[in-house]
């Protein structure tokens, strides 16, 4: 019986179609009412043009410094925009830090150790003004720079030496990535190639071996972290993998939270699940991992590193000396295993031709004893030898896939539940900008990285600078750093985030000069 009629609740094949019908009349109601709805082109052009009023999807403007009060004060523009709102609080700054303070305050925030004490008494008898930005300068080249702020990085992206959180599978080759990443921010390579190259770097025409090396380790970003692969089920295991890819991107670059989108349009922010196949059909086109012979057991995808003639003929001179200690060390053991032998020989049975005997001594037992130790020990060096052989290097990375193709909307996310088609493609609400287009027989990794970096795309740039700030200063100047949507926190700053962003792609993408 129905509750609400009170007549016959419809049984069989036509009251499933009943149901059925129903439900999709309530969908349909329930989606005519929602504002961000795509089912006509009218109601498609208002969400995306209403999407796109959100702030952090606005072009970076180039704005004016702040009519202040105290022009004595500031020292640099980022002054203005502070003191601006410290005089509309009516609150006075405090006073600057004794010089000794500061010193250590930026010798850790830029290497990440204390200042050594020929340095704090080098820096207090130094009166010059230009005294601090030596200091800076110098930190800045230090090695220990990439190393302290690689640490916020790998963090970031979920750096580990293993693969996955279960299972304890060992990531031997994920140390590259980790180098990559300190030499980059040593160099201060730009962010914008830092960016193509870890989305792309195999497919950029780089043509210096060494520079190559880089540009294929750096798609190890794509691949390590929170990946699990031990799983029957294959297609599972790679829909897995492009939702790890998606997040990432998101995460790092675009500070929005793509999850979610796998199995339907955004519950707060502008992204639609179409958005999500879009970029899952470039991701898709990448192969990230292959079955072992192992069963169940998957691998991630490695490439060998090519090396420069200099690095070849080093690598063949380390083999060969390689080669001559593991000679040398089985030579130990045939002889210590010999001496074993010869210690270890039974008495001769009755009838049998008679062998030389050793009496079974104390003394005898000691040395067999020290014999066995000795040959576990060859054993185990051996074995280490075989581990550190030198080998051509390798690094875990992306390769095109052969047969690149469109993602699937998984309907609920579910990969045995394939739906409709949807383009390659990238997320609508934060495309001004024409989109790159996509060669034929390419995945579309590059034009992935292009979108990203196109100047016409504010997330990058704001996010990136955002964290910059955080890491000096305590607080991001948007306080939910990973998120800038709809949900997430505005900006306490609103105009100094844009003048960095600015300054960020004014001066090239260059961190050490924004931290600077």
């Amino acid at each position: 019986m129905n509750r609400i009629s009170g007549e016959p609740t419809p049984v069989g094949r036509k009251g499933t179609l009943a149901r059925a019908a129903l439900f999709a009349l309530i969908v349909l109601a329930l989606s005519s009412a929602d504002p961000t709805h795509a089912g006509t082109a009218t109601n498609k052009v208002d969400w995306l043009e209403t999407g796109r009023q959100h702030w952090a999807f606005q072009p970076v403007r180039r704005h004016e410094l702040p009519p202040i009060k105290n022009s004595s004060w500031p020292r640099n523009p980022i002054d203005h925009f502070i003191l601006a709102q410290l005089e509309a609080a009516k609150i006075q700054p405090i006073k600057d830090a004794d010089r000794h303070t500061w010193l250590r305050r930026v010798t850790f925030d830029l290497i990440g150790l204390p200042p050594q004490p020929q340095e704090i008494s080098q820096f207090l008898q130094d009166a010059s003004p230009q005294a601090a930005e030596r200091v800076v300068d110098r930190l800045l080249a230090n090695p220990a720079f990439g190393e302290r702020w690689a640490r916020y990085w790998l963090d970031l992206v979920g750096y580990a030496d293993q693969l996955g959180t279960v299972n304890d599978v060992p990531a031997p080759h994920a140390w590259r990535y980790r180098d990559y990443v300190i030499r980059s921010l040593n160099a201060d390579k730009p962010f914008d190639q830092f960016i193509r190259e870890q989305i792309a770097g195999d497919t950029l025409p780089i043509q210096d071996p060494q520079q190559r090396q880089d540009a294929i380790t750096a798609t190890g970003f794509l691949l390590l972290g929170e990946i699990h692969i031990v799983t029957s089920d294959k297609d599972q295991l790679k829909a897995d993998i492009i939702d790890h890819q998606i997040q990432k991107i998101g995460l790092t670059f675009l500070g929005q939270s793509l999850g979610c989108v796998r199995c339907h349009d955004h519950k707060f922010d502008p992204i639609k699940l179409e958005d999500y196949y879009a970029l899952a059909g470039i991701l898709g086109s990448a192969e990230a991992s292959y079955v072992t012979d192992r069963g169940v057991w998957s691998s991630l995808l490695t490439t060998a590193l090519p090396e420069t003639p200099e690095q070849h003929a080093a690598r063949e001179t380390s083999w060969k000396h390689h080669q001559e200690l593991v000679t040398q060390t089985q030579a130990e053991r045939t002889s210590l295993t010999n001496q074993l032998a010869l210690l270890s020989r039974e008495p001769a049975k009755a009838g049998t031709p008679s062998a030389p005997t050793v009496t079974n001594t104390p003394d005898l037992k000691a040395r067999k004893s020290e014999l066995e130790k000795q040959i576990s020990s060859l054993d185990l060096r051996l074995l280490h030898l075989n581990y550190i052989e030198p080998k051509a290097n390798f690094a875990y990375a992306l390769r095109e896939s052969a047969k690149p193709a469109d993602g699937r909307v998984m309907v609920r996310g579910n990969v045995h539940a394939p739906a409709q088609s949807v383009p390659r493609g990238f997320i609508r609400v934060m495309s001004r900008a024409p989109w790159p287009k996509i060669p034929s027989g390419e995945s579309g990794r590059l034009q992935l990285a292009e979108w990203l970096v196109n100047p016409e795309n504010p997330l990058p740039a704001r996010v990136t600078v955002n964290r910059l700030w955080q890491r000096l200063m305590g607080e991001g100047l948007v306080r939910s750093l990973d998120y800038f949507g709809t949900r997430g926190e505005r900006p306490t700053h609103p105009e100094l985030l844009d003048w960095l962003a600015g300054e960020f792609l004014r001066t090239g993408w260059s961190q050490k000069r924004l931290i600077r």
